[in-house]
């Protein structure tokens, strides 16, 4: 008993962030799991409602109906890989429009996610750009997505034929996709907003009071350990800022390593090399888009908690210093969506996939525009902490 205290005690002195990381982890593997529950229950009510059709009397009396029926099943039921082949050639039939010259193509147009009643719903830009995705992926043998589906973008739902009950009934059925690998759930997670405030958020919880270590803004100067190692306020403001950066950044190399490494046993991690569309007309590999991520998030990091660092020198409760960093962090994803808005970089998705870009800016404009508002607020401390000191 002795011996597990000291080890407790050790571990708690040594590795202060070692709560947060199981936390997180749990979380992330909590909405794994759930990634790959769903994906299972999508897959078991889509196999049954296929089979309640080849049950119908209609079709058991149409051999040409139910071998279409059949063609999908067999595909559903062969995994992955041959359900990705079949539903390209399907959807490239249809895209072409050379439909019903003979049974065969007949069979093969009929590939139930792609049928002959959503094609007014979505237009050609939905189809060609998974025609293109779908292509890449069979030809360099990567890890699809498993059902393939419909590939939409930030503009379908303002380009959908139907109203917004369809389009929430047909996004269920048509293009779900299911992030059940490591290295695909994770770019899934960056481009979530939700996922990038709340991990803003957190990071300032966490780490946000050290800046304030041995240092005492009431008095307007430096406390007595710090006056001892001759260590300025100004340099213990900087260097908590910096190990704030510094924490973050290290603690999200951990857990992404560390979730990517134990996912491992449950699903493959996917493809680094997989398509993603972005609005130049292009797809590029998921490895390129995953370090334009990883760099927005820092580049938010370095924002928000320059603007926190500000804050404490302005607020001496702690606990209300970090609630209105939060509650600042909340207000900025609010904000009007543009490529020179100061807070742009929130919104990851927009930004790594070139949808921001459309009417101008471009990625380094909206890194230098962060940065630039980032060490404004930062020595707007430095300043502050001067005119305290007279």
């Amino acid at each position: 008993m002795i011996l597990i205290k000291w080890q407790h005690k050790v571990l708690k002195n040594a590795f202060p962030f070692l709560w947060p990381l199981f936390i997180t982890l749990a979380i992330l593997f909590t909405l794994f799991f759930i990634q790959i529950q769903n994906q299972e229950k999508y897959v078991n009510s889509y196999r049954s409602q296929i089979e309640e059709k080849l049950k119908a009397p209609a079709v058991k009396r149409d051999s040409s109906l139910r071998a279409q029926i059949k063609y999908e099943y067999q595909a559903l039921k062969s995994g992955p890989d041959e359900y990705n082949r079949k539903y390209l050639e399907a959807l490239s039939i249809r895209r072409n429009n050379n439909g019903t010259s003979s049974l065969g193509t007949r069979i093969k147009n009929a590939f139930t996610p792609i049928s002959i009643d959503i094609t007014n719903m979505y237009t050609s830009g939905e189809y060609q750009n998974t025609i293109n995705e779908l292509n890449l992926v069979a030809s360099n043998k990567l890890t699809p997505f498993f059902p393939a589906r419909l590939l939409t973008n930030e503009s379908t739902k303002l380009t959908f034929g139907g109203d917004d009950l369809t389009f929430k009934k047909y996004s269920m059925q048509f293009s779900t996709r299911f992030y059940t690998h490591g290295f695909y759930f994770l770019e899934h997670l960056f481009h979530e907003l939700v996922f990038n405030v709340l991990s803003t958020i957190f990071g300032l919880v966490i780490l946000g009071w050290w800046a304030q270590i041995g240092f005492k803004k009431s008095s307007g100067c430096g406390n007595d350990w710090l006056e001892m190692l001759n260590i300025s306020q100004e340099k213990a403001y900087l260097g908590g800022f910096l190990l704030n950066i510094l924490s973050y950044f290290v603690m999200t190399l951990v857990i992404t390593a560390v979730f990517l490494l134990i996912s491992a046993a449950f699903a493959s991690l996917g493809s680094l090399e997989y398509p993603i569309f972005d609005w130049n007309g292009n797809f590029m590999q998921l490895w390129q888009i995953v370090l334009t991520d990883i760099s927005l998030l820092m580049i938010n990091i370095f924002l928000f908690f320059s603007i926190s660092s500000l804050l404490q020198t302005l607020i001496s409760n702690a606990l209300v210093q970090t609630l209105v960093s939060s509650i600042i962090v909340v207000l900025a994803s609010l904000l009007p969506i543009r490529w020179w808005s100061p807070f742009a970089s929130l919104h990851i998705s927009m930004i790594s996939d070139g949808f921001i870009f459309q009417n101008g800016g471009s990625l380094l404009s909206v890194i230098l525009i962060t940065l630039s508002l980032g060490i404004m607020f930062l020595f707007s401390g430095l300043l502050v902490i001067k005119l305290q000191r007279r």
